[in-house]
């Protein structure tokens, strides 16, 4: 099962994605967290030394087999090695037996956007074949940008992590729409800092 969890900043999103990681991984799942976040926090969330992260780097772009058709269009045709091949080369051990793969990270100022870290995890979670028992949980920026780009559009299930306040729902208000549009196959909200009656009510 392939999880994206996304929210606005300072919601809780990132603290799930490795808590659900560890957990699923206890219960003796195979568990991949891939960290799509440009300001990278996961693997600190998932207990990865600074020394250990420091050493990483995105996903390269070879991970894709890409094909020009009739017209000179780039196409994606698929995975260059099996997904769990890439993992190994790629991933970071973590604790519990997770997975950690670093996807998005700004490594140098002015180097421009990060359409295309974006669109090659997109494509990984689009052409991976799972294998049961198997998690994919990927913990996504603060921001709508990623949904424009469809980044988790083949998510077996969108997390929207909000909290009873207007801005956090205000975000809430604004992804959910953008999931459909990209046709995410289920969708939840995680409500986060609940404090009573109130605040169930504004959720």
């Amino acid at each position: 099962m392939r999880i994206a969890i996304v929210g606005k900043g300072g919601s809780g999103k990132t603290t799930l994605a490795a808590t659900l990681s560890r957990l699923l991984a206890r219960r003796g799942f195979s568990v991949v967290a891939i960290d799509g976040d440009p300001n990278p926090n996961l693997g600190m969330a998932l207990g990865v030394t600074s020394q250990v992260l420091a050493a990483q780097h995105s996903l390269p772009r070879s991970i894709l087999v890409e094909r020009a058709d009739a017209s000179g269009e780039t196409q994606i045709v698929g995975l260059a090695e099996p997904f769990q091949a890439i993992t190994a080369e790629h991933g970071v051990p973590a604790p519990d037996g997770v997975t950690l793969l670093m996807n998005v990270q700004i490594e140098h100022g002015g180097g421009g956007c990060l359409c295309g870290e974006h669109i090659t995890v997109r494509d990984m979670l689009g052409y991976m074949v799972e294998q049961e028992g198997q998690f994919t949980i990927l913990d996504m920026e603060a921001s709508v940008e990623h949904m424009g780009r469809g980044t988790p559009r083949y998510a077996d299930v969108l997390l929207i992590v909000t909290e009873p306040y207007y801005r956090s729902l205000e975000t809430t208000g604004r992804l959910a729409p953008l999931a459909r549009d990209i046709e995410v196959k289920q969708m939840y909200v995680v409500a986060n800092k609940v404090r009573g009656a109130r605040d169930e009510e504004a959720i």
